[in-house]
Formats: structure tokens, C-alpha cells, sequence
């Protein structure tokens, strides 16, 4: 008696026939709001609305009928001081000859677990919604700057070199622009930029590796602009 009054879970035991309260543990009285005298000798439909005592009476019955324990993770229940949500597990208990005499039931109130489960999910929606919002803050500022860079000069040779550093200062590390004339066979390199001046020789480097050579035949990538 001891350990059950002290448990900081709801235990009841309800009669396997009626489902008549007969038992309640004081854990079970704060949490339904109910002083043990009051729900003894009485069943759920004299406390909940009818669809919430429809459902604690049917899987009061599966537990019996099925003989087996069941887990219900969350199950929200209206108390005198709101509602509350529960996890509760049943279980029958039976008499010598395997008859269920009574279902025990043990309910952990997990409210305020949920309620912080639900703050923590708004929370993480509100940051992903913002990191959302600044990249595409980013993402206009960056096409706007972008703008800026081509217009900044009427000269194409300028221009370009411009758009490289641009680029390589805000989309990667190098930046080379060529330009494939219309036949195809013949490439112009327009510009090579690294990111930290001290390393453009490292870009110098690349390009003499990767030079092209219109004796061999290579397969060439092209986006063209429209006219």
C-alpha cells in the first residue's frame, strides 16, 4: 500500500465485469482532478464524455478479451483542471483458474513532455523558416550584386574580368571564363581569377595544365547566353 500511494504514476483497477473503479492510488487523484471516494464503485462514463469513456472501455475490453498488455503512448483525457495527456499501459489479472478478475492500468502524465516536444518542433519550424527567409535574402543580394558587377563597365573584356573576381569571391575559390567562338574548335580564355591574390600563380598553374589544344579532341561543356 505504501509503495503504491507513493508511486508518482497513476495506478487504478478496475472490476474485469463492469469496469467499475476499485482502487485508486493518490498520484491518480491529483492527476484526474477526483478524490478516490468519488470515482470508487463507478465506471468511466460517470466522469468522461461519452467518446472519451467509449475508448477507454473498448481498450479495457481488448485488454481483457485479448489477454495481453496494452501500450497506448498517447492518450489525451479531460480532467476538472484541463486536459492532460497519458501514457498508459493496461494489464489484466486473473484469479487461479486464468479468469480476469481485474485490469490494471499505470498512466505516466506526460503534458508538459508533449507540451515541450511541440514548443521544440515550433521552435525548430521558426528557424528553418527564417535560414529559409536569409538565403533568400542572400540569394536577391547576390543577383543584385551581380547586376551591379556587369554593369559597372560597356567594355566585354572588363566586364568579364570583373564577373571572375565576383565569382570567386563570392561562389568559389578560382574563377576561369573562356569563350568558344562559333565554330567550336577555338577557345579564348577571357579571364583567370583566384580568390586570395597571393595564390594567383596557383591559378596561372592550373590554367597551363589545363590549357586547350586544338590538335586533340575533347568534349566540351557550353552554356550559351541568349541573343
Amino acid at each position: 500500500d505504501s509503495v503504491i500511494e507513493h508511486i508518482p504514476n497513476m495506478i487504478f483497477l478496475k472490476d474485469a465485469n463492469d469496469l467499475k473503479f476499485v482502487r485508486l492510488n493518490h498520484a491518480g487523484e491529483v492527476l484526474l482532478g477526483y478524490n478516490r471516494n468519488q470515482l470508487i464503485g463507478k465506471n468511466d462514463y460517470d466522469f468522461f464524455p461519452t467518446e472519451q469513456a467509449d475508448f477507454f472501455t473498448s481498450k479495457d475490453r481488448e485488454v481483457l478479451k485479448g489477454r495481453y498488455a496494452v501500450d497506448i503512448a498517447d492518450e489525451p483525457i479531460k480532467t476538472p483542471l484541463g486536459t492532460r495527456y497519458l501514457h498508459t499501459k493496461k494489464i489484466p489479472i486473473y484469479d487461479d483458474l486464468g479468469k480476469p478478475l481485474y485490469l490494471l492500468g499505470i498512466s505516466e502524465d506526460i503534458t508538459e513532455k508533449k507540451a515541450a516536444e511541440q514548443q521544440k518542433l515550433s521552435l525548430l519550424k521558426e528557424q528553418t523558416a527564417r535560414a529559409e527567409m536569409e538565403r533568400n535574402v542572400r540569394y536577391l543580394s547576390f543577383l543584385s550584386k551581380a547586376s551591379a558587377v556587369m554593369s559597372e563597365s560597356l567594355d566585354i573584356d572588363t566586364m568579364i574580368k570583373s564577373v571572375a573576381s565576383f565569382v570567386a569571391a563570392n561562389l568559389s575559390d578560382m574563377c576561369m571564363i573562356d569563350l568558344i567562338n562559333e565554330q567550336g574548335d577555338g577557345v579564348q580564355r577571357l579571364a583567370v581569377v583566384y580568390r586570395d591574390p597571393q595564390k594567383q600563380g596557383k591559378a596561372e598553374e592550373f590554367r597551363g595544365k589545363f590549357s586547350w589544344d586544338d590538335s586533340q579532341n575533347r568534349s566540351l561543356s557550353v552554356l550559351h547566353s541568349g541573343k
